[in-house]
């Protein structure tokens, strides 16, 4: 992320449409961010017209299939090298004119998005003049995170599923994220249970301390329902690495059945934004059941074995 705006010019008409080419996500009216493709508001641009937009407004392009033919467009980067007027309370004026990127630094509070756009600036890109570490020490991309999630926002919902899955979050941060996921969704089924007056989550590593890695499925839940693509297809994935691992022990419940159930809805909901990878997902999950149902004597096929709900 090194502009501070982008302008896009089309020299085609694939995007004269209004379906196809450079979309934007809209927040909701709560404030929230949903990334699901139904929700993408695409430009219609005739050959010749151009967007300008800011770093700060979600987007993205994708170019319809059905139209069979090639984008083209011009893109123009505009950088801004002013450091002024700078809202991050924790950094110092020194701090900020290091900064190359300082337009960045300039997120509130309650910037939901600045915060998460900063955090993904400062983990990504290298500079030839180590600007990417001046990045990296003038703010705290796991902060920056957290406090983007605890909003609702679901890229960093999204984002912070996977740094608790890949054991990068430090323990400490267990508990700012268990609260955060309480607020948002109380009815998450994957919260871990709680103890104690007051209400620590009761999940340790053996000594004493937290472990992030539990919040992950909690995290890609509450980012599934915001319609993020990915956090569906990696909370499926756990779903059914969770079910082989149950289907190994001889004491494995049945009713480990419905993580097969949820992870199909998982899937085809992937599947449905144009998420190509989860067709072979769903052939896998597939498999897994017509072997489970054919151990019970169904006939494989028949109208029973089309009347399970995996199926």
């Amino acid at each position: 992320i090194t502009s501070f705006a982008t302008c896009v010019m089309a020299l085609d008409e694939s995007a004269s449409s209004g379906k196809s080419g450079l979309f934007t996500i809209p927040t909701s009216s709560i404030g929230e961010v949903s990334n699901h493709s139904a929700l993408r508001k695409f430009f219609s641009l005739n050959k010749g017209d151009g967007v300008v937009h800011s770093y700060d407004v979600l987007h993205g392009v994708d170019v319809d299939p059905r139209l069979n033919t090639s984008r083209t467009s011009l893109v123009v980067w505009f950088i801004d090298h002013d450091n002024k007027n700078n809202n991050m309370e924790t950094e110092t004026t020194e701090d900020i004119v290091e900064v190359n990127q300082s337009w960045l630094l300039h997120t509130g509070p309650g910037d939901d998005i600045g915060q998460f756009i900063l955090a993904l600036a400062s983990e990504s890109g290298f500079e030839s003049d180590g600007g990417e570490m001046k990045l990296k020490n003038a703010c705290d991309q796991f902060d920056l995170n957290v406090s983007s999630g605890s909003k609702g926002n679901a890229f960093a919902l999204t984002r912070l599923g996977q740094l608790c899955d890949d054991d990068m979050l430090s323990n400490d941060y267990y508990l700012r994220i268990d609260s955060f996921l309480r607020k948002l969704n109380p009815h998450n089924p994957f919260l871990p249970k709680k103890i104690g007056e007051h209400g620590n989550a009761n999940i340790s590593n053996g000594e004493g301390t937290f472990e992030c890695k539990k919040l992950a499925k909690a995290l890609w839940y509450d980012a599934s329902m915001r319609g993020n693509r990915i956090s569906q297809v990696s909370l499926a994935d756990e779903l059914m690495l969770e079910y082989m691992t149950a289907a190994s022990s001889d004491d494995a419940p049945y009713c480990r059945v419905d993580m097969l159930l949820m992870a199909s809805t998982l899937f085809k909901l992937a599947l449905n934004q144009g998420y190509r990878s989860a067709e072979d997902s769903l052939r896998r999950l597939m498999d897994v059941e017509s072997r489970r149902l054919a151990s019970l004597g169904v006939e494989i096929p028949s109208d029973e074995f089309f009347d399970y709900p995996v199926v």
